[in-house]
């Protein structure tokens, strides 16, 4: 491979792609003159080199050819609610990884083949667990087994010590009579198959030593307390009580019933592997960016940090498990009428499950379970910021002119290719609208605005 490379800025180009796909980042590909100003900046005595330095609230990716003494092109990566330092730390775990892929192999055979797998390389190397790359390949292999007709789908959790399973309250863990190796567990012992199933059960995988993880037993994390986990939200809120069991070097990787991998780290963060892609799911900014919309001097803190935690996990529990929702947050509850123009009307659609789920609240434990339910019915759930349930599967139609003006600053709205993305945008013109895909992903929008997208871009 040639300087040219470099420098005509394909290689930034197809950098700057990975972080945005993966991370869920902003990436700028700076100037030549720019990226070498910078490159001068930042780099010191111990950095004579570097690929990845902070600047600012803002990460700096240098791209530069090995033996050559300059920069050709540098990537501004910026978080637009904070940078935090695992963010940082997995950034960097992908750029090193797809760096250390252009020198040995672009524009060869094996490109192709390390363009597959380089997100699960940087995502092993992240985690630090010695050959998680080979524990992520293993699960993946096994998912392609079946018992009695149904699809291999479980839950193994990689601890480096299995001392703190002892100490839980009820025993939720039972040992193996004898550890059994990890692939051949997986792979070939078909007893194990029938016995994890669709159950809450999770198969316990040692990590200690760097060549060997034997299967030692397996964990009920149904009875497990979700109490002292540092992370607020998971995948689905039954896994929540795993993360109480994750330290740094610890990981739980979920293989899905709808054939998604799931992995969940110690610190919280989660990864997601759907239609054969990677995403890092960030569910804290997700958080972030609604407690910036949903801000208001009319609700208490509190308040507002439970409605946010209640209607993001149950956002995504439906992806989860693959329901199609819509869930709109008017700024003004007295324009319930504007934004669903039958919701006084007798003889509305609907109008049994209207009358019932209407006044319930989401931050109301017993409720909460209707309340989703009634979501995945079609059209769209109304919640006030307060939690309470405002209407319930009734149609969003197109805001009228007057509207429209005052919000986006012109008379016409928007129509997309799905029904529920229309809606969700009609919506998001009287507050904030949350969709749920049918295929998973998370899309808010905000005042006919786009803000935000949560897991596998299609």
């Amino acid at each position: 491979m040639t300087t040219k490379h470099w420098v005509k800025g394909e290689i930034a180009e197809n950098l700057r792609n990975l972080l945005e796909d993966i991370a869920g980042v902003t990436v700028d590909v700076l100037a030549p003159p720019e990226s070498v100003s910078i490159w001068e900046r930042l780099r010191g005595p111990g950095y004579p080199r570097p690929q990845l330095m902070w600047d600012g609230d803002n990460l700096v990716a240098f791209l530069y050819k090995r033996g050559v003494g300059r920069v050709t092109h540098a990537l501004r990566i910026t978080f637009d609610v904070g940078l935090s330092t695992n963010d940082a730390e997995f950034c960097r775990c992908l750029v090193s990884t797809f760096l250390g892929d252009v020198e040995s192999a672009y524009e060869t055979a094996s490109w192709t083949i390390l363009t597959s797998s380089r997100v699960a390389r940087a995502l092993a190397m992240f985690t630090g667990i010695p050959m998680a790359y080979d524990l992520l390949r293993l699960v993946e292999d096994s998912m392609n087994l079946t018992y009695e007709g149904a699809p291999f789908r479980y839950v193994a959790v990689f601890l480096d010590s299995i001392e703190k399973l002892a100490t839980l309250d009820s025993d939720p863990f039972v040992a193996l009579a004898e550890p059994l190796e990890a692939e051949d567990a997986l792979l070939r012992q078909k007893w194990i198959r029938s016995v994890l199933g669709s159950k809450p059960l999770a198969v316990v995988i040692t990590t200690a030593k760097k060549k060997r993880k034997h299967v030692v037993g397996l964990l009920n994390y149904s009875t497990l307390s979700s109490k002292g986990s540092g992370a607020m939200y998971a995948p689905h809120e039954s896994l929540r009580p795993l993360q109480s069991l994750l330290g740094e070097r610890n990981m739980a990787i979920m293989a899905s019933p709808c054939g998604d991998i799931f992995v969940m780290l110690g610190t919280g963060m989660v990864f997601q592997k759907s239609q054969g892609k990677w995403c890092y799911l960030n569910y804290e900014r997700v958080h972030i960016v609604l407690s910036k919309l949903l801000a208001g001097e009319d609700v208490d803190p509190v308040g507002k940090w439970n409605f946010i935690v209640c209607v993001l996990q149950m956002s995504l529990n439906l992806s989860f498990e693959r329901h199609g929702a819509l869930i709109t947050i008017p700024d003004r509850d007295d324009e319930l009428g504007l934004l669903v123009p039958d919701a006084a009307d007798p003889e509305r659609p609907n109008r049994t499950l209207r009358e019932s789920v209407v006044g319930l609240n989401i931050l109301d434990g017993a409720a909460r379970s209707l309340i989703a339910g009634a979501a995945t019915v079609d059209g769209t759930i109304v919640l006030s910021k307060r939690g309470k349930v405002l209407d319930v599967a009734c149609m969003v139609p197109r805001p009228s002119q007057e509207k429209l003006l005052a919000v986006v600053g012109k008379s016409t709205g928007k129509t997309f290719e799905g029904a529920r993305s229309t809606a969700a945008w009609n919506a998001s013109i009287f507050g904030t609208s949350i969709k749920i895909s049918e295929d998973g992903p998370l899309t808010i929008y905000r005042h006919g605005q786009c803000l935000m997208h949560l897991g596998v871009q299609a």
